[in-house]
């Protein structure tokens, strides 16, 4: 398929786009807050204006190929926009953009075309995934739609960037491309991980494990990355010069494709950074640990304060320390429980309590030995590490149709030790 074929294929698809009306916008119910930030970062990712790969693609002095990069660029922006409605149809709202899209378009626009184009298509396939799980595991009708349309989108961008990247590549030698499939997968893994774990309260609400949104990432990518570097080369190309002329033009490729290689290592060194910062080794275990909020990352990592806590409808205003929660699949999310320990002040724990509409239980102080106590050794997990070996324990619960929950507290030197447990009630 040559590129006036796409041309052609995106036009078409315009045409159809301009004449199918609009998802019903009006018809939006509420999102879970989950599902919200998720959308928000994602139509962030889609908001742009192209400029940057219409001006490299301009440079490759095709003009069949420019005009179909300017309408994968229109299609992109249309997804943006399908994304914005729905979030303010169904109670949310659109963001500036996030951490990771900025990192992401800075790697692109640090690359040259065929390198931007690699780290681009692992966007696509990405998002070939995350719409699946969209359009599939909702009953929501208007969020189902929208996820059906974008993904039939993407389904046929990575064929046209495919096409690209297999004529960009044809030729190279085989120990080249190997490197290139290697650089391709570190970047692949380590953006889908990040993916699974910064959406996952997201996906649990789509059906979607993190693990198992890993997996068909990488089967999904798998034929991608075959079809562009490990096809049968169209023409046999001599990989070793045969006149003194040619070997000037031999020693420039090979210091070329160096270049490349230690920028491409540069750029993957820069995003493992990133997931060891962002994501540290305790994050895929739990309990996870989290730094004080005015330390250098605070309790900003991952889907922690962004999805766990508001699904359980917990807010931390003010000051915590050595704050840890359980990270077991069948203590948190939709079904689930979420264990926190931390420590603070009296004055934090008074708003921390008044938010969550806990109060005191009745007695308000208890023994762990008592019969009401309501975090008896035998019903928290050892994973979790708790031990109640104080004489007696401030008692708070919190009752509701949703989420309910207790706290017992106790003081540890001059600040007090905090052990919460709520309960997702669905």
């Amino acid at each position: 398929m040559g590129f006036e074929t796409w041309v052609r294929e995106f036009t078409e698809n315009a045409e159809r786009r301009r004449e199918e009306p609009d998802p019903p916008w009006d018809e939006g119910s509420p999102l879970s807050r989950a599902l919200i930030r998720s959308l928000q970062r994602f139509q962030a990712g889609e908001d742009g204006d192209g400029a940057n790969l219409i001006r490299k693609s301009a440079s490759a002095g095709d003009p069949s190929y420019l005009a179909a990069v300017r309408l994968f660029v229109a299609e992109e922006q249309n997804h943006a926009r399908l994304l914005k409605q729905l979030l303010l149809s169904t109670g949310g709202d659109v963001i500036d953009g996030h951490w990771t899209d900025r990192v992401f378009v800075a790697i692109r626009r640090a690359l040259g075309l065929r390198l931007e184009l690699m780290t681009l298509m692992v966007a696509e396939v990405v998002a070939l995934r995350y719409y699946r799980s969209v359009r599939d595991g909702t009953a929501d009708p208007l969020l189902a739609d929208v996820g059906a349309r974008i993904l039939t989108d993407e389904q046929r961008h990575v064929p046209f960037h495919t096409e690209r990247l297999r004529e960009a590549w044809d030729g190279r030698s085989r120990p080249v491309r190997a490197a290139l499939a290697a650089g391709w997968w570190a970047l692949l893994l380590g953006a889908v991980v990040v993916v699974a774990y910064g959406h996952g309260a997201a996906l649990r609400l789509l059906g979607v494990g993190r693990l198992r949104f890993i997996a068909d990432t990488a089967t999904l990518f798998r034929p991608v990355v075959r079809e562009v570097l490990f096809v049968p080369r169209r023409e046999v190309r001599l990989t070793t010069p045969t006149t003194e002329a040619e070997q000037p033009e031999m020693a420039s490729t090979v210091r070329r494709t160096r270049t490349r290689l230690w920028r491409w290592g540069t750029i993957l060194l820069v995003i493992a950074g990133l997931a060891v910062a962002l994501y540290p080794p305790a994050h895929f275990w739990g309990p996870r640990p989290y730094r004080h909020p005015d330390g250098l990352f605070g309790v900003t990592r991952g889907d922690f304060e962004d999805d766990i806590l508001p699904h359980y409808e917990v807010s931390l205003p003010c000051d915590v320390d050595g704050l840890r929660y359980s990270n077991a699949e069948d203590m948190t999310g939709p079904m689930g429980q979420l264990y926190l320990h931390f420590t603070t002040s009296q004055g934090c724990l008074d708003r921390i309590l008044d938010g969550w509409a806990a109060v005191p239980a009745e007695p308000s102080t208890m023994a762990p030995t008592d019969p009401g106590f309501p975090l008896p050794a035998a019903a928290i997990p050892g994973t979790i590490g708790w031990r109640f070996d104080a004489p007696s324990y401030q008692v708070y619960r919190r009752e509701g149709d949703v989420v309910t929950g207790d706290v017992v507290v106790v003081r540890d030197g001059r600040q007090l030790s905090v052990y919460l447990l709520a309960r997702y009630a669905y």
